[in-house]
């Protein structure tokens, strides 16, 4: 049986609903949508006009996502390199100081008596680090040594350098995160702009495939893809921790749901956890009749998870 292929993609539901109002402006007055469209109160106008502040917004969402993933691979590179300084001159000072490991924690570490790092999640954690390390490398003023000046000058490392670009890497931290911010709340405002339009063209489609039943010609000039294969359908294995609920599963009739499970799982009919359930036992298959379209499930256990398997008609034995 054929099925309508409404995009996913942002870009191709205004392209779209470019050529399915092109068409309705193509019918007339007397075109086959104009009743309906009237009954529902869709205005292709106003939907336009929606599309494109909703396109701003896609725009602006594209832009700031790109520039904060471009941000966020040059503040990663140049953190590598500090962080690798970091951890580079602390083993080097655990090997001087070995067994006392605790005496590079006066130089900023977290370590433990037995030599264990605890490292920092994030850079501005690293960042704290590196600056009690090299607070404490510029402690040492002539004609006392610093204990890192070997290693520093063998290695060609400049803590002056990790400083700069530290401190820079910092605020670059700061303006991709505002970015990334800035460009989620454009693809939400881009949404709530255009999810009204993207149900009205739901609803086009829909209507149009009842009018034009395996006429893919007509519906081709709405712009509609049309799926000749039957689509996949496959088992789906469901976790249900314990003491919560699996609620308004949607099951075809003739479908099966399996207790694969260690303990015995209620079902009930419907949305919610409602009514008197049909217990499901370990190990046990329920079969979907009519009347059963969405079904809850619940485990009662409050230290055991429960397995269920829901498997479409055609997998069912």
């Amino acid at each position: 049986m054929p099925r309508q292929l409404i995009p996913s993609n942002f870009k191709e539901k205004i392209a779209l609903l470019k050529t399915i109002k092109a068409k309705v402006d193509a019918d007339g007055a007397t075109g086959p949508l104009v009743a309906m469209l009237e009954e529902k109160g869709i205005n292709l106008v106003f939907d336009t006009a929606k599309g494109a502040a909703a396109i701003v917004f896609d725009d602006n969402f594209r832009m700031l996502s790109k520039l904060s993933q471009n941000q966020k691979q040059k503040l990663n590179a140049v953190m590598k390199i500090i962080i690798d300084d970091i951890t580079g001159s602390y083993q080097n000072l655990k090997t001087l100081y070995e067994p006392n490991f605790k005496a590079v924690g006066d130089w900023g570490a977290v370590i433990t008596d037995g030599g264990k790092f605890t490292n920092p999640t994030n850079f501005a954690g690293w960042m704290d680090w590196f600056t009690l390390l090299k607070a404490k490398h510029d402690s040492y003023v002539l004609p006392s040594v610093s204990p890192l000046f070997t290693y520093l000058t063998i290695t060609n490392m400049s803590l002056t350098d990790d400083a700069t670009n530290g401190a820079a890497a910092l605020l670059n931290q700061a303006q991709q995160a505002a970015n990334k911010k800035a460009s989620e709340k454009a693809r939400q405002n881009r949404d709530i702009k255009f999810n009204p339009v993207v149900t009205n063209i739901h609803s086009i489609v829909n209507y149009l495939f009842t009018l034009y039943p395996n006429n893919e010609k007509s519906l081709g000039d709405y712009g509609i893809k049309v799926v000749l294969t039957p689509k996949i359908q496959h088992t789906r294995n469901k976790v249900i921790k314990s003491s919560t609920s699996l609620l308004n599963m949607r099951v075809g009739i003739g479908s099966t749901i399996v207790n694969r499970g260690t303990i015995a799982l209620p079902i009930y009919k419907g949305a919610t956890i409602s009514g008197t359930p049909v217990l499901l036992a370990v190990g046990g298959t329920f079969a979907i009749t009519s009347g059963l379209g969405r079904v809850s499930l619940h485990n009662p256990s409050t230290d055991v998870v429960g397995l269920a398997s829901f498997v479409p008609k055609k997998l069912s034995v």
